[in-house]
């Protein structure tokens, strides 16, 4: 699935509440966001190897609030995800 850097990312890149520490890593998140809002129904994993960064209280509350678990292993992702697939 791709998810589109628009006009609408880029703006919310730079007003998010959670500043990251890197303009990439804004564009990132405000994308995944952005994302999760248009597909708000959906349970969501966002699978991030840079922990530094992104393993933030917020960031990890406002996903959580998106219906989205932050996890920072494509192991942790695999096994997330077949345990969606196991419960339904």
């Amino acid at each position: 699935m791709k998810i589109a850097l628009t006009k609408g990312v880029l703006l919310l890149a730079t007003q998010a509440p959670v500043k990251l520490k890197s303009p990439q890593d804004s564009i990132v998140y405000a994308s995944i966001l952005q994302h999760l809002r248009e597909n708000s129904s959906e349970k969501s994993c966002f699978i991030n190897k840079n922990s530094k960064d992104f393993n933030d209280p917020d960031v990890v509350d406002e996903l959580d609030g998106n219906n989205c678990k932050l996890l920072f292993s494509f192991k942790k992702g695999y096994d997330y995800i077949r345990s969606l697939n196991m419960t339904s």
